[in-house]
Order: structure tokens, then sequence, then C-alpha cells
């Protein structure tokens, strides 16, 4: 419960726990700002969990890897973040936050 908990506060600022831990933010390709509550939902609850894991189980587990697999391109995106126009990058100082 805690970390579900944890994930809804931390989604607001384009993270999840993990990526908060390493310093990392999920911005938007087109604004270079901080995903939001909204496209973090989209991105982590939506695309990933709901259509890449129906997906991933419809091929028997083939889009999954595939999906995970994109991280080898040129900036280093899955499937997921494709699809919701998003980008993962290193941001310990919080620059892409927008301002309150």
């Amino acid at each position: 419960i805690g970390w579900a908990v944890w994930t809804l506060i931390v989604w607001a600022r384009g993270q999840t726990p993990g990526k908060q831990i390493c310093g990392q933010r999920v911005v938007m390709k087109s604004t270079g700002r901080a995903a939001g509550w909204g496209e973090m939902a989209l991105r982590d609850f939506v695309i990933r969990g709901l259509a890449i894991g129906i997906l991933g189980q419809l091929t028997c587990g083939i889009v999954s890897i595939v999906a995970t697999l994109m991280i080898f391109s040129t900036y280093h995106e899955t499937l997921w973040d494709k699809w919701a126009g998003t980008l993962v990058v290193d941001d310990r100082e919080g620059r892409t936050l927008t301002a309150a």
C-alpha cells in the first residue's frame, strides 16, 4: 500500500519511486517539462500496464520484450515512452519541473 501511495504522490512530478531514488524524471518530448500526473498515469498505467500487458499476453511475451529492448534506440525510449511522447532524463537538480 505504501508503494502505491508513494507512486501516486511522485507521479505529479514526473517520477516513479525508482526514478525519484535514481534522480531521474519523465519529461514531455514536446515541451521538455516534467510530465504531470495525467501523463504519468497514461504512460505507466494505461500504456505500460494495460496495453503492453495485454499485447504481451496475446503474443506470448514478444511485445513486452520488444517494448523493453527499444532502450537501445537513439534516445533510449521504450515503446510506452514513444506512445506517450515522453523521455526519461537525469534530473537530480529538478530543472525540468514547471514553476509552481
